[in-house]
């Protein structure tokens, strides 16, 4: 299915609006602008190092994929007011950033350093693989 060949499904459009372009603009010491608004979906250079200094690897709970491996994935969708900016970007490797929008009842947590995960029930996916919920 293309995207202009009919009608989209719900999760789809949701992965395209994170992909989509909507600009206060914010920069760093330097003049490297850290925050675009809803301006651009695009992650420049300055946003991306600074989200691989905070995180060098998928956080996605137990993932280790690398950074330079990972999609920018902005925590707050965009269709929510989430913006371009490093305190909204988190990396998440493809499987996991698929995964995020093809699983809406899933939810995720994120206070600018650690991000959790929730299956749609309710429980916490841990980077343990054999952790046993209570």
């Amino acid at each position: 299915m293309g995207l202009f060949s009919g009608v989209i499904d719900p999760r789809e459009r949701d992965r395209i609006l994170c992909d989509s372009v909507i600009v206060p603009v914010t920069t760093n010491h330097l003049g490297e602008i850290l925050n675009v608004g809803r301006a651009t979906p695009v992650w420049n250079r300055a946003q991306r190092r600074a989200v691989t200094t905070r995180s060098p690897h998928c956080q996605w709970p137990g993932c280790q994929t690398i950074a330079a491996w990972c999609d920018i994935h902005p925590h707050q969708f965009r269709e929510h007011g989430g913006d371009t900016s490093v305190a909204n970007g988190v990396h998440l490797c493809r499987r996991h950033h698929v995964f995020l929008h093809q699983h809406r009842d899933w939810n995720s947590t994120f206070d600018h350093q650690h991000f959790r995960v929730f299956r749609a029930d309710g429980t916490e996916v841990h980077p343990d693989a054999w952790h046993l919920a209570a």
